[in-house]
Parts: structure tokens; sequence; C-alpha cells
């Protein structure tokens, strides 16, 4: 059988303003796009492909509008971008909570380390870690589980990053007492790096 079932488009689209001069104003978007060919006879495949490549150059027209919408936005865009239905968007909008240090996103990211969607808990991670945000130490560390150790990373190096009196306590515990000795030793080198009495940075530079 030599029938298609199916296709992907991939598309990478570059925008640089006219009034740009360097790289701090490109655009940049990677789009793949899936689609099923089964059951599409012959005859139909060329006008089915051509418009699965025009949903795909579609897709990156919008996240190219929305990724430049996020950037330039104010705190409260970037932050209503965190609950956009689109895993592009909150992808993008976390990435300018941790390039601009919007404070303002700190609930909402709070409450994405709960989200069963895994890139959406691993961007809040990051991002809660960019901004070295206390608030997330009690919950970094509800969240984490012994036995995922790709999770325990993770939540060891944002709480070691973010520092203070809970995040000490919670390496001191890890270091003792998780089995595997690789974690252990992220633990004791976290701890190594803490400073007693470390405080959060200055917050003259970031959105509140």
């Amino acid at each position: 059988d030599t029938q298609p079932k199916g296709a992907q488009a991939a598309l990478l689209v570059k925008m640089r303003w006219v009034s740009g001069g360097d790289d701090s104003d490109l655009l940049a978007i990677h789009v793949l796009a899936e689609s099923s060919f089964a059951g599409v006879s012959p005859e139909n495949l060329p006008a089915r492909l051509g418009a699965h490549v025009e949903r795909c150059v579609g897709d990156a027209a919008r996240l190219l509008v929305a990724q430049e919408r996020i950037r330039s936005g104010d705190p409260a865009v970037v932050v209503a971008a965190l609950a956009d239905k689109d895993d592009e968007i909150r992808r993008l909008a976390r990435e300018q909570v941790r390039e601009r240090y919007v404070r303002a996103a700190v609930p909402a990211l709070l409450e994405m380390l709960r989200s069963p969607n895994e890139a959406d808990r691993d961007g809040a991670i990051g991002a809660l870690r960019a901004l070295r945000e206390p608030a997330a130490v009690p919950v970094l560390t509800e969240i984490a589980q012994f036995r995922d150790v790709d999770l325990m990373r993770r939540v060891v190096e944002a709480v070691g990053e973010i520092g203070g009196d809970d995040a000490r306590a919670y390496l001191d515990f890890v270091a003792d007492g998780h089995g595997d000795m690789f974690i252990q030793q992220m633990a004791q080198d976290a701890l190594a790096r803490l400073e007693p009495g470390r405080q959060h940075p200055d917050d003259d530079h970031l959105l509140e």
C-alpha cells in the first residue's frame, strides 16, 4: 500500500521589524503541523497537502503576532497569556516572565506547578527559579516525588537557586534521605552554594 497515511509540515519563520537593527528585534517561530491522509484519494491528495501547508503557515503567523504582543505588552498581558489554551503561547509567556522578571505572574506560576501537563509544570519551575520566588519552595517540595528522579532533579536545582531557610531544610532532608546517590549529591552541592542569610534579588528591576 503506497498511499500516504500522514504527513508533517515544518516551518521556521523569522521576522524583523523594518526599524529593527539587531537580534533583540528578531522574532522567530518554529511550527510543526501533522495531518492524517488515510482514505484520501490520489486525485484529492495535492489539494489536501496544500491545505496542510497553508495551515502550518497560518499557525506560524498567528504565533508571531502572539509573540510580539506578549513581548511588548505590559505584565497583565504576560500573565493572561499564561492561561492561554495554546501550549506554545503559554511557553512564550513563561519565557517573557523569565526575561523580564514579571513578578505579577507568581500566583499563576504557583498554580501551574500542579498542572498535569509536564511542559507547563517544568516551565513554571524554570520561571519561578529565575524569579527566585520564596513562595515556590513549599509547593515544589510538595509536588516532588522521590521516585521521580527527573522531577527531583528539577526541584532540587530550583530550591537550591531560590534559597532561604525552607530550602535549606528540604535540601538537608534530601541529602540525607534520598536513595539515589546522584540526587543526594545534587542536594549536597546546592547546600554548599547556599549562603547564610541569602536574600531575594533587589526588586528595582522587577515588573510588578
